[in-house]
This record gives structure tokens, C-alpha cells and sequence, in this order.
């Protein structure tokens, strides 16, 4: 799995199976296959495409739009969460 601990400028697409601990300053798409693990914060939306899959345990500043994939989210979501997600005891959604 790739990961990345610094700050990345703008929105991204995520084609494989990635984990961020730093801080994406716009939104995260995640694509068909691909696995996306937030440790740290994005400040744009998350968009989950059909077959993907991502877990939230750090920080998302705008909406989780889960397009049919499968979202666990165990952090905050600051947000709207649209669609189906998997929500852990202590996770926040404001």
C-alpha cells in the first residue's frame, strides 16, 4: 500500500490501494478496486465509486459521497455522509 505523511496541494484520484496521514487540501475520488485509508485530513469531499473502499479515521472536512462502494468511518466526517456507511462507536458526524 502507498502511503504518504505530507501535505498534498488539490484533489486527487485514488487508483490503488492508498493511505494518507498527512492532508489533501481538495477532494479524494476513489476508484473501482482501490482502497483509501485517511489517517490524517481532507479538507475537500470524499467520493466512493462503485467497488471501491475507504475508512475514515482521521478528519474530513467536507461531504462522504459513497457511490455504492463501502465506507467505514471511525473518525469525523464534518460534512454530509450520502449513501451507506458503516459508522464505528465513537465515530462524529456534524
Amino acid at each position: 500500500m502507498n502511503s504518504e505523511n505530507g501535505k498534498i496541494e488539490g484533489s486527487i484520484t485514488v487508483n490503488a490501494d492508498f493511505e494518507l496521514n498527512g492532508m489533501v487540501t481538495g477532494s479524494v475520488v476513489v476508484e473501482v478496486g482501490a482502497f483509501f485509508r485517511l489517517n490524517g485530513m481532507v479538507l475537500g469531499d470524499l467520493i466512493l465509486k462503485a467497488g471501491s473502499e475507504a475508512e475514515v479515521n482521521g478528519v474530513l472536512q467536507g461531504n462522504a459521497i459513497n457511490e455504492a462502494g463501502k465506507l467505514t468511518v471511525a473518525g469525523v466526517v464534518k460534512g454530509s455522509l450520502i449513501g451507506d456507511a458503516n459508522i464505528s462507536p465513537g465515530a462524529i458526524i456534524q
